[in-house]
């Protein structure tokens, strides 16, 4: 069994709540990534419920048991409690910051509150800021960090998608998956 197929009970009563979840075509796609890759540092924009961290800091491999240190940032609530739960459940390793995504980026890369040097980031937050976090990315990686983003086939994306296709810093590929995913990888 894959943690998809462990936290899929879960995903279906958040699907039917409407709880904005990927799409399970996007989170194995993502789990696919995350296994080839094998991140250690990872922060993601947009918590939820906890569906997606807990995919992207689960333990890879045979016998592992460590799971990846996730950052992920949300400013709703209620469903950070449930994502705590879900962390806790699945023993992710989660450092969960309760506020606005782009003003917790902003401060995290100008006071250097959390340090860089994140091996993946993940950008699944209130669409119309995916480019005002960009940049708060690009400062939180490395050579090689991977930026995957949702929804990148709404239209709320569009001058985020233009920025990554355009930015020198980063070789991007769209990912014809769920509601449309990018992937960069900063040079």
């Amino acid at each position: 069994m894959t943690i998809i197929d462990d936290i899929e009970p879960l995903a279906v009563k958040w699907r039917e709540r409407k709880i904005p979840i990927l799409r399970i075509a996007s989170a194995r796609w993502l789990r696919d990534l995350v296994e080839q890759k094998r991140p250690k540092r990872i922060l993601e924009i947009g918590t939820a419920v906890g569906y997606s961290g807990t995919i992207l800091a689960s333990p890879v491999g045979q016998g592992e048991t460590t799971s990846a240190s996730l950052v992920t940032i949300d400013s709703d609530e209620n469903a950070l409690k449930t994502a705590e739960e879900t962390f806790v459940q699945f023993g992710i390793d989660a450092q969960i910051i309760s506020e606005d995504a782009t003003e917790t980026l902003r401060d995290i890369t100008t006071l250097g509150l959390i340090p860089g040097d994140f091996d993946f980031i993940f950008i699944d937050h209130a669409k119309a800021k995916y480019l005002e976090a960009l940049e708060y990315c690009i400062k939180l990686s490395k050579s090689g960090t991977i930026i995957v983003a949702d929804n990148t086939s709404n239209s709320k994306c569009k001058s985020f998608v233009d920025a990554i296709k355009k930015d020198p810093r980063l070789e991007t590929t769209m990912i014809d998956v769920g509601d449309g995913m990018s992937m960069s990888v900063v040079k």
